[in-house]
């Protein structure tokens, strides 16, 4: 199984999200509705993996190409 949280890029032109937690902070390449390859990474910002449309018939002019992982999301431990 492929460690998303490496901070390695990860080509992704699925449908499905990647196995992530949707809280997790990731930065994309992806082609905007214009045709333009764009990323998070000079726009200055990132995304969560629950608030990115992975599911491309919303958005069926938006492709995501690759992603990785800038912050992971850690779930708190119990005592």
């Amino acid at each position: 199984m492929t460690d998303y949280n490496d901070r390695c890029w990860h080509g992704w032109a699925k449908r499905e999200k990647p196995p992530l937690h949707d809280l997790t902070r990731i930065e994309r390449v992806y082609i905007n509705g214009a045709g333009q390859i764009m990323d998070d990474s000079k726009s200055g910002s990132s995304a969560s993996v629950g608030s990115t449309c992975w599911d491309n018939d919303l958005y069926p002019s938006s492709i995501i190409l690759a992603f990785r992982v800038v912050k992971e999301h850690k779930e708190p431990r119990e005592f």
